[in-house]
């Protein structure tokens, strides 16, 4: 995403009515992101910002949460990516581990082992 339209969208997600964010759930995300943001930015709040990323992928490619971790000063998360190929990338783009946890595995309702089918690495390099 581009920074003119990234600062579009925060801007739109900060001013638009919560009747409208409603109809836009990925702008209800951005809203919540950027209040994380500006409260660790101006020390409000206390704890660090902390979440979950179930199926993290590489943390940048069709990603509008996970890079929002580099914006939020001391965020923590716990990535959770079965896919090797993602985990690498993934460990590439948050390399602190104090900060970053991956976990290498498949969220399910049953225990056991799954065959997860992948996109080939390369066409997903090329977009």
């Amino acid at each position: 995403m581009s920074s003119v339209s990234s600062l579009a969208r925060i801007a739109l997600s900060l001013g638009l009515p919560a009747g409208l964010l409603d109809r836009g759930p990925s702008l209800r995300g951005t809203k919540f992101l950027v209040k994380a943001a500006l409260r660790a930015h101006f020390g409000v709040g206390g704890r660090p910002f902390q979440m979950v990323n179930v199926g993290a992928c590489d943390g940048a490619l069709f990603d509008d949460v996970t890079p929002w971790l580099h914006r939020i000063p001391r965020a923590r998360a716990v990535l959770v990516e079965p896919i090797p190929y993602n985990q690498k990338r993934l460990r590439a783009n948050y390399p602190d581990t104090d900060r970053f946890i991956i976990e290498p595995v498949a969220v399910t309702e049953t225990k056991g082992t799954i065959t997860v089918r992948t996109f080939d690495a390369a066409a997903l390099e090329a977009g």
